[in-house]
């Protein structure tokens, strides 16, 4: 339920920012144990993109939005309004727009989360990272507070663009640390 609430709630913003509709379906939630995080990928030699946001407050953790760096380079030339034959660069427009986009995502998933559970939740400046996927994965939980993270949920998000009409998939992890995983479950009535 969180994540269809975060998901209808983003795509009305992307589509408002856009001029567009894009509608976000979420086929499948589920919960990873943080060991089996690099498994996500089918292929760990392919270079993706991922953009990080830690979150602060009533709980703490960390989020990361993943796309294939295709799937992202879409993105970027609808935002900017681009010919899909355009460069393929990142450079610094293209990464904040990448960056606003995970940005507007994790911010509403995040707000979802924190209305229903009535705890207050605010996410961080998001920072990318474009590498092959084991890399990218694995930066997500190795840096720093590793110890302090058991589990991962996992959100499948289908991207769906009528300018272009056009279906991209990624997936939104929300990596909380130990302690905020008992609030939540507790807040959730699953202790």
């Amino acid at each position: 339920e969180i994540a269809n609430i975060g998901s209808g709630h983003s795509a009305s913003a992307l589509s408002q920012i856009i001029g567009h509709k894009v509608m976000i379906n979420v086929p499948e939630v589920k919960i990873i144990p943080i060991e089996r995080i690099s498994s996500l990928w089918v292929n760990p030699k392919e270079i993706i993109t991922g953009i990080l946001l830690d979150f602060l407050g009533d709980i703490t953790g960390k989020t990361l939005l993943l796309f294939t760096k295709d799937d992202a380079k879409y993105i970027i030339d609808i935002l900017l309004e681009r010919d899909s034959n355009s460069a393929s660069l990142f450079g610094d427009m293209e990464q904040s727009s990448l960056k606003e986009v995970a940005n507007i995502v994790v911010s509403a998933y995040l707000s979802a989360l924190g209305t229903f559970l009535e705890l207050m939740v605010v996410p961080s400046v998001p920072a990318l990272v474009i590498d092959d996927a084991a890399s990218v994965l694995t930066s997500a939980y190795l840096s720093g507070d590793a110890e302090n993270i058991d589990a991962v949920f996992c959100i499948k998000t289908q991207f769906e663009f009528t300018k272009g009409q056009k279906e991209l998939e990624g997936y939104m992890l929300f990596l909380p640390d130990t302690d905020s995983l008992k609030t939540i479950l507790k807040s959730l009535h699953l202790d």
